[in-house]
C-alpha cells in the first residue's frame, strides 16, 4: 500500500511516498520541484506494480541517494559544477532543459537512443529570441550534449552509478565554418562614438574588447586584481580554452579604466558590477547590442569583435587610422604569463 504525504515548509512543498508490502522492505522517497506530486504518484504506481508482479528489485541505497536523472543533475550542479567550471552559472539553463526532458528517467535505465531523441529535439525545437522564433545552432546543441555528458561521465567514473556513459554513443553535430565579419574603419569609429555617448561603462567595455582582443565573457568577468597597473597589462585567467594569458593595455585605455574605477568607487571585485540588487554582473551584451544597432552595423554580433584588434597609438585619445586601406585586422600578440613572477614580464612591443 502506498501512502503519499504532502509536506509544506519554508523551502517549499514536497511529497513523501511510503510503500509497505508484505515480503518487501518499506520503501521511502521524497519528491520536490516541478510536477512533484505527479512524479510521486507515478513512481508509487510503478513500484507497486513491480511488487505485485514479483519483479521489483530492492534499490540498494548509495551514499548520494541518487536514483533519477534529475537527482543526478541537481547533485552535479550543487557539488561539482561550481568548482569544475569558472562560469558554472551558464550551465543552469542547460541542466534545467535536461531535467524537463529526462529528469524522470532512472539513471541506470537511461539509454543512448533516448539521448539521440533529445538531440533531435534540441536541433529542431523553436526558441524565442528578440528577432523571433529560431532553432538552436549546431554549436549550441553540442554544448547541451556536452553539458549532460559531463554529468553522466561523473556518474560513471566517480559515483559508479552506471558502467558506461550513454552519451558517449551519441554523435555531436557537425559545426559549419565560422563567421567572417570584419568591420571597417568607419564602422569602428561609429561604434566608438555611440558607446562613448551611451555611458562610460559602454565605452570602457568597447575599449577592452577591441584593444585587448578579449572575449565578451572574459572582459565582463574582469576584476580589479586582473589589471596590472605597473606593467600595463590585463590578465585573462582560466579562460574558455582553459588557459591564462596577459595582454598589453595602452595608456589611453588604462586612463579611461582608472577614471571609471574612480568615479564608480570600485575598490575590489568585478569591474563591470551590476547596479541591480541580487545581480552580480552587469548585462553588457544588451548594452553593446543596443550600441551596435544604433551605430548602424548590420549583421555584426558582439563576438565578431574577436576579429578586430586596435592597439593604442597615443595617450591623447582613441587611435585614428591615417591610411584607410590598411587592414584593421592584425595579429593579437599574446604573452603567456607566468603568474608566479608576474612583475618580471616585459612587453616586447611598444604599442
Amino acid at each position: 500500500m502506498a501512502y503519499i504525504k504532502e509536506v509544506k515548509n519554508k523551502k517549499g512543498t514536497s511529497f513523501q511516498v511510503n510503500i509497505r508490502k508484505e515480503g518487501y522492505q518499506p520503501v521511502y522517497k521524497t519528491f520536490k520541484g516541478e510536477r512533484a506530486e505527479q512524479r510521486a504518484k507515478k513512481w508509487a504506481r510503478q513500484i507497486e506494480s513491480e511488487m505485485e508482479l514479483g519483479i521489483y528489485k530492492e534499490f540498494v541505497d548509495n551514499d548520494y541517494n541518487i536514483e533519477y536523472v534529475f537527482e543526478l543533475i541537481d547533485y552535479f550542479d550543487k557539488e561539482v559544477a561550481c568548482s569544475k567550471y569558472s562560469h558554472y552559472e551558464k550551465y543552469k539553463v542547460m541542466f534545467s532543459w535536461w531535467k524537463k526532458q529526462i529528469g524522470h528517467v532512472r539513471v541506470k535505465e537511461l539509454t543512448a537512443s533516448q539521448l539521440a531523441i533529445c538531440k533531435n529535439t534540441l536541433k529542431n525545437e523553436k526558441i524565442k529570441k528578440k528577432s523571433g522564433e529560431v532553432t538552436r545552432s549546431p554549436n549550441t546543441v553540442n554544448k547541451y550534449l556536452m553539458a549532460l555528458s559531463a554529468v553522466l561521465r561523473y556518474a560513471a567514473n566517480e559515483l559508479e552509478l552506471i558502467e558506461v556513459n550513454p552519451m558517449s554513443k551519441v554523435d555531436t553535430l557537425d559545426i559549419p565554418e565560422g563567421r567572417k565579419r570584419f568591420a571597417d574603419e568607419n564602422e569602428i569609429n561609429a561604434l566608438s562614438s555611440v558607446c562613448k555617448n551611451h555611458s562610460d561603462r559602454a565605452f570602457l567595455f568597447f575599449l577592452l574588447l577591441f584593444k585587448t582582443g578579449g572575449r565578451y565573457n572574459e572582459v565582463r568577468h574582469l576584476t580589479i586584481n586582473d589589471i596590472d597597473q605597473k606593467n600595463k597589462r590585463v590578465y585573462y585567467l582560466d579562460t574558455k580554452n582553459r588557459t591564462s594569458r596577459s595582454v598589453h593595455i595602452g595608456q589611453y585605455t588604462l586612463d579611461v579604466l582608472n577614471q571609471y574605477i574612480k568615479e564608480h568607487n570600485i575598490v575590489s571585485g568585478y569591474i563591470f558590477k551590476s547596479d541591480r540588487k541580487g545581480t552580480e554582473l552587469a548585462y553588457m551584451k544588451g548594452i553593446m547590442e543596443e550600441c551596435i544597432k544604433k551605430a548602424g552595423l548590420s549583421d555584426f554580433h558582439i563576438h565578431d569583435t574577436l576579429t578586430i584588434y586596435l592597439p593604442d597609438k597615443s595617450s591623447s585619445g582613441p587611435p585614428a587610422y591615417s591610411n584607410p586601406k590598411t587592414p584593421l585586422i592584425s595579429s593579437i600578440f599574446i604573452i603567456t604569463c607566468d603568474f608566479i613572477s608576474k612583475n618580471s614580464i616585459q612587453c616586447p612591443l611598444s604599442l
